[in-house]
């Protein structure tokens, strides 16, 4: 009895400093990758880097363990550990160093990386290799389920959950980003007071590995390399899948680790279920599920439309069930507690190579995020071997001329559709393409191979035709072609807002169109600023087409701030637009973040300053903060404007402007542009906010009945590089 109580003791122990070591994990990511994100302009591919970090380091943790619990005898293993995690202190607190700034003349990732791996790398894998060690400690401890300790990895994914949950809602709002550090640090110590005790434990009760108490259901089976290979398939389609998920989301909403964290969350709860003893959902049952699933992901892949909240749950629940269907069969082909070790090393491998795929190769071989339905393809092939397909199913030719066929006619039709812009058509023809997806659902290659055409033949549709497609760190750019009454128009696309359009006919080519009518807000501030006084200097952060240009005139001293060289590149292209060219020929165009560089002006160097720096559909929040606005009063003149673009789909971004200028107690205005839906597709609605010091300096602006005061909120704090809070301000359906 007294043996049993002991050891049930050590099971909680184990299962408590396991969690604790997730909780640390997965507290650290959005923590870092919030520290990193002023540096690099809020992209959403920031996220995707910093995960391709840390799955690299979890694998640096992972082969760690290995390598000393195959070579060292348990004391020893103890004692090489406690060294480690004794000598990660002394990198104590963790902070993003302030001199590191991201090179702007070429890719930032490799640079990133090695950053962070100087910045957090040895505490991380400290802490990364802690849950095999324990797991492999456990399983000599004589416990009656030593034999099969991989239930207690279902315990550190719940410690991971809760650093997911608790993040956003308890520990960023409340500690601030210094704190968080404090607070990480000080959680360190307790962890290393709990592998203290578990390591006591162990050698309290060792028992040698001699039986297995309960084997593994899959422990008979030979570790041959097909098996590792079907393991690393099986790790690395789900991690590709989450990371392209998330690529989407903060894409097109903001890049912030609230909207980082809820694809994770999900990533991690199918590892919870996965593991667990008694799982939620059985594997039989996943697998059941997955042509259903598979039929809504070929239908709703490849549109380039906006992603809302409803688009994110379809998303959500495709790579819920994909990433369970992988990881249940991930579980049930695990090998015997001897192989532990190797198991969560080549599991921690396949993330990393998925990782590695979306933050690496991706950008570089693709034009467009084709990353997302090659790991959609990935998972309902393992589903299909899973089912038993034989390898010599796969080259029946049946199926693969069917898929061919399959492949022409749904291209050919959309093709078409596009190029009509008949968006009834698109979706009409993928849905028969789906229905025959659905139909071959009894045959898993069939199904397989038929969903593969239908995501081949449905990736990156749009409604106009393409002169040309790029990638770049920041996003994918696409040059569009429309009319508008018989007058052809280049549209400058980023995901899938509209970032610029301009009239190929010479003579309407200075005509600014979309948001910067002459007629809108922008032209509008303008033309009222120049009744007072010259408007210049001009700093503008955001090129885009380089529209705004052509609401300058002779004469004015205008700079443009731009981060990503390929919008650079494109605004200087005559074969696109000329904006640029035609307007100010002799603006100075300064290439990098622009917070960052326009913290290297002089002060008081603007009459104006105009923040419209938005990819698709985010929101770069870190220029929304009160220390960015600090900035920005630095930077203008005594009676300067400062003018932001706060259109958006998903999130209403007024509210926090207007507590950033109660705070600094500024005067201001905005304005929804037009009142009334446009008649002309040209001019686009658009919102947009002035502030000024005084409210002499709105000059007509404070009378003009098109701009109304910033509204007087009396809830809410103040956005700061510490504290965002996105929750309040998405435009969620209800509201």
């Amino acid at each position: 009895m007294e043996h049993r109580a002991q050891t049930s003791r050590s099971t909680w122990l184990f299962a408590g400093t396991m969690l604790l070591s997730a909780w640390l994990v997965f507290l650290i990511q959005p923590m870092l990758g919030r520290m990193i994100l002023p540096k690099l302009g809020g992209a959403a591919s920031v996220w995707i880097t910093v995960s391709l970090f840390f799955q690299i380091a979890l694998l640096a943790g992972y082969f760690y363990a290995h390598v000393i619990s195959a070579r060292l005898q348990p004391r020893l293993q103890m004692a090489v550990h406690a060294l480690l995690a004794l000598a990660a202190i002394f990198l104590m607190p963790i902070v993003v160093p302030e001199s590191w700034v991201p090179p702007a003349d070429r890719p930032p990732q490799g640079d990133l990386i090695g950053m962070m791996a100087m910045t957090v790398g040895l505490p991380f894998v400290v802490v990364s290799a802690t849950a095999p060690l324990l797991q492999r400690w456990y399983s000599l401890t004589g416990a009656k389920d030593a034999g099969d300790p991989y239930f207690l990895y279902a315990a550190s994914n719940l410690g991971s959950l809760a650093a997911l949950i608790l993040y956003p809602l308890l520990v960023e709002p409340e500690l601030g980003l210094k704190g968080q550090s404090g607070f990480w640090a000080a959680t360190y110590l307790v962890l290393l007071a709990g592998l203290i005790a578990c390591g006591w434990a162990t050698l309290r009760h060792y028992v040698p590995p001699v039986v297995l108490c309960m084997p593994a259901p899959d422990a008979g089976r030979d570790l041959t390399w097909k098996r590792r290979l079907h393991w690393l398939a099986l790790a690395a389609a789900p991690s590709s899948l989450f990371l392209g998920v998330t690529l989407q989301i903060s894409t097109d909403i903001a890049s912030v680790p609230l909207l980082w964290i809820l694809p994770l969350m999900v990533y991690l709860l199918t590892f919870v279920i996965a593991f667990a003893r008694r799982p939620l959902l059985t594997r039989e049952g996943v697998a059941r599920s997955i042509p259903y699933v598979a039929t809504i992901a070929v239908l709703v892949s490849g549109f380039e439309t906006s992603i809302g909240p409803p688009q994110i749950a379809i998303g959500i629940a495709l790579l819920f069930f994909l990433a369970l269907s992988c990881h249940s069969e991930l579980v049930a082909l695990r090998p015997a507690p001897r192989h532990l070790t190797e198991f969560f090393l080549l599991m921690s491998l396949g993330g990393a190579l998925g990782g590695l795929f979306n933050a690496v190769l991706a950008p570089l071989l693709f034009s467009g995020v084709y990353e997302y339905p090659i790991a959609v393809f990935a998972a309902i092939a393992l589903w299909a071997i899973g089912r038993g397909a034989a390898p010599k199913a796969w080259l029946n030719w049946r199926w693969l001329a069917a898929a061919v066929v399959l492949f022409l006619a749904l291209r050919g039709a959309l093709t078409f559709a596009s190029g009509h812009g008949a968006l009834q058509g698109l979706v009409e023809a993928k849905a028969v393409a789906a229905v025959l997806c659905f139909a071959a659902r009894r045959k898993p290659v069939a199904m397989t191979l038929l969903a593969a055409a239908v995501l081949a033949a449905g990736s990156d549709i749009s409604l106009r035709p393409e002169l040309a497609r790029y990638r770049s760190f920041f996003g994918v750019h696409r040059i569009e072609i429309g009319w508008s009454d018989s007058v052809p128009v280049h549209f400058l696309m980023h995901g899938n807002t509209t970032h610029g359009a301009q009239f190929t006919d010479p003579a309407r080519q200075r005509e600014p169109l979309l948001y910067y009518a002459k007629a809108g807000p922008a032209g509008q501030v303008i033309a009222a600023m120049r009744e007072a006084s010259p408007v210049s200097p001009v700093g503008v952060i955001g090129l885009g087409a380089g529209a705004m240009a052509c609401l300058s005139q002779p004469g004015e001293a205008w700079t443009y701030f731009e981060i990503d060289p390929a919008i650079l590149a494109t605004a200087h292209n005559p074969e696109y637009f000329s904006y640029l060219a035609d307007c100010t020929p002799d603006a100075r165009v300064v290439l990098g973040d622009g917070r960052l560089k326009l913290a290297l002006e002089p002060d008081a160097s603007y009459r104006l300053l105009v923040l419209d720096a938005f990819g698709s559909d985010s929101i770069p929040v870190h220029l929304l903060t009160r220390e960015a606005l600090d900035l920005y009063l630095r930077k203008l003149q005594p009676r300067g404007l400062l003018l932001m673009h706060l259109s958006n789909r998903n999130i209403e971004l007024l509210p926090a402007v207007a507590r950033l200028a109660a705070d600094r107690g500024l005067v201001g205005r905005f304005q929804f542009f037009p009142g009334e839906p446009p008649a002309d597709s040209l001019i686009s609605p658009s919102e947009w906010a002035v502030l000024a010091r005084d409210e002499a300096d709105l000059g007509s602006l404070a009378t003009d009945a098109r701009w109304q005061p910033l509204p007087l909120l009396m809830k809410g704090r103040v956005w700061t590089d510490d504290y965002v809070d996105i929750l309040s301000v998405i435009r969620w359906p209800w509201k």
